[in-house]
């Protein structure tokens, strides 16, 4: 059609092994290979950003005793990394 933006309105899964590609190359893009995921970029920087004001961007992993924690934080209302 005409629209501009292909909207999905359910759940999207790609099998293992099948990356999402972004860029006319596919150079940039996320893949699970079954066991770990994997955040690529084959060119120029790759940027992490958060455009909502005063908020932060908090990295997680498990905690070693079956919940998850923030190990690594960015503070946008503070400048401030914890």
């Amino acid at each position: 059609g005409s629209d501009t933006i292909t909207r999905v309105a359910r759940n999207f899964r790609a099998n293992d092994n099948v990356a999402l590609q972004v860029g006319v190359d596919g150079d940039a893009g996320m893949y699970h290979d079954g066991t770990n995921t994997y955040i690529q970029n084959d060119t120029g920087d790759l940027y992490i950003r958060n455009n909502s004001d005063d908020k932060d961007i908090y990295f997680q992993t498990d905690d070693g005793s079956g919940g998850v924690t923030a190990y690594f934080h960015m503070d946008g209302s503070q400048y401030k990394t914890w």
